[in-house]
C-alpha cells in the first residue's frame, strides 16, 4: 500500500512514488484517485502536485491516458522532479496550466538509453526480444511525438531534427527553458492549497 506520500484532499491529487511501494502498485493507487477525483467537484478543476523522477512506460502512459479522457480542466504543479515520464504527464493540463517550480529539476531522454532499457531487451527468445523492442520503439517515439508537438507549438520555427537528436540523451530544463521550449507555461510562486 502506498504511503501517505500520496494522498489526495478534495479536487487536489499529488503524484509522487512513495518508498514502501512498487511502481505498479503506486500507478494503480494514483489512477484510482484520479478516477475518483475526476468525478468530484466537476464544476471545479483538478488539481495535479507532480513530483516524480519518472517511472516504467507502461505506468506513465496509463496516467497519460487516464487524465486525456478527464472532461474538466485540469492543473498540474510540477515541484522537485519532472523526469522522463513526469514530463509526458506535466503535457496532460489543459491550456496554460502547466506550472514549473522556480528550482524544478526537469529531464526528458530517449527512453531506449535508459539505463534499464537494454537489460529488458536480454532474453532466450530472439522473437520475444524482438517484439519488446518494437514495443518499446513505438512508445519511444510516441513519447517523443507529444513533446515535440508542444514545442513545435511554442515554437514553429525550431530546427526539430536538431531537438530530437538532442532528446537522444539525457537533457536537462530549467524552468525558464521548459517555458521557452514550450513544456510548461508559468513558474508558480504559490500551491493553490
Amino acid at each position: 500500500m502506498p504511503n501517505d506520500q500520496n494522498r489526495s484532499i478534495k479536487n487536489i491529487s499529488y503524484l509522487g512514488k512513495g518508498f514502501e511501494c512498487s511502481e505498479m502498485e503506486c500507478a494503480e493507487f494514483i489512477t484510482n484517485i484520479l478516477a475518483i477525483h475526476s468525478h468530484l467537484e466537476p464544476s471545479k478543476p483538478l488539481i495535479i502536485i507532480l513530483n516524480s523522477y519518472g517511472s516504467y512506460d507502461v505506468y506513465g502512459w496509463m496516467i497519460y491516458d487516464l487524465l486525456h479522457s478527464i472532461k474538466r480542466e485540469i492543473k498540474i504543479y510540477a515541484i522537485g522532479c519532472c523526469c522522463s515520464m513526469a514530463m509526458l504527464i506535466l503535457q496532460c493540463a489543459s491550456k496554460g496550466q502547466r506550472h514549473v517550480s522556480a528550482h524544478i529539476y526537469a529531464l526528458i531522454h530517449d527512453g531506449k538509453d535508459s539505463w534499464n532499457f537494454k537489460p529488458r531487451l536480454l532474453s532466450r527468445n530472439k522473437i520475444n526480444d524482438e517484439r519488446k523492442f518494437e514495443y518499446y520503439e513505438h512508445f519511444n517515439q510516441e513519447y517523443n511525438n507529444v513533446l515535440i508537438q508542444k514545442i513545435h507549438e511554442k515554437q514553429p520555427s525550431l530546427n526539430l531534427t536538431d531537438f530530437e537528436k538532442e532528446m537522444k540523451h539525457d537533457t536537462y530544463f530549467s524552468a525558464t527553458e521548459l517555458i521557452n521550449y514550450g513544456l510548461a507555461d508559468k513558474i508558480w510562486r504559490e500551491l493553490p492549497i
